[in-house]
């Protein structure tokens, strides 16, 4: 087969992935939760003016609608650190600016939890809840992984993310990873029981 005549399947191939990105990562990449972590309340009144002014509280958004715009504005006020001294407040956060996951996940779960409130009605019922989980390959452990080849780049205490749950019915939680939508625009990862 000639060159000219594999470009355009490539060019196809890195099209269709960039499409299916999400259902692919979702298909080869679980996560499993081991805890929760800490819930904080949005006291900071910068970050409360942050908050509000990218929200039209009289507009109808739905759950997603309200996960999807926190997903964005966390990308917006933080800067991805691996760093185990940042800060995880979401009320100290909005003016360091910088965060790991566990900043990542308290400042989403924070925001959106507060969004749902000021919202109410039929949203009063969801809670954001960040966790700290292992995250899974094939269902194989990464860190398992890591550790076999030597590398140090994952905690041993796991990857924060947030699952968003309505307590009033049986609906499936929704569970993101604001870190992965950082870097890859992933909205929505899927979880191992």
């Amino acid at each position: 087969m000639k060159l000219k005549q594999l470009i355009p399947i490539i060019i196809f191939i890195v099209l269709l992935t960039f499409i299916f990105k999400e259902p692919i990562f979702q298909s080869l990449i679980s996560y499993k939760v081991i805890t929760t972590t800490n819930h904080y309340t949005l006291k900071n009144k910068s970050l409360q003016d942050f908050v509000d002014s990218n929200f039209d509280y009289e507009k109808n958004y739905t759950e997603y609608e309200i996960i999807n715009k926190c997903l964005q504005l966390t990308k917006t006020a933080l800067i991805f650190k691996h760093d185990k001294k940042n800060y995880n407040d979401p009320n100290k956060l909005i003016n360091s600016k910088y965060a790991n996951s566990n900043g990542y996940s308290s400042f989403c779960s924070t925001i959106i939890n507060y969004v749902f409130r000021k919202k109410g009605k039929d949203l009063l019922n969801y809670n954001s809840i960040p966790q700290k989980g292992h995250i899974y390959v094939l269902n194989i452990n990464l860190q398992k992984i890591t550790k076999f080849l030597g590398l140090k780049t994952l905690s041993s205490k796991g990857h924060d993310f947030v699952c968003i749950e309505n307590r009033s019915s049986k609906k499936k939680k929704i569970c993101i990873d604001p870190v992965i939508y950082e870097f890859c625009y992933i909205k929505e990862i899927s979880i191992i029981n």
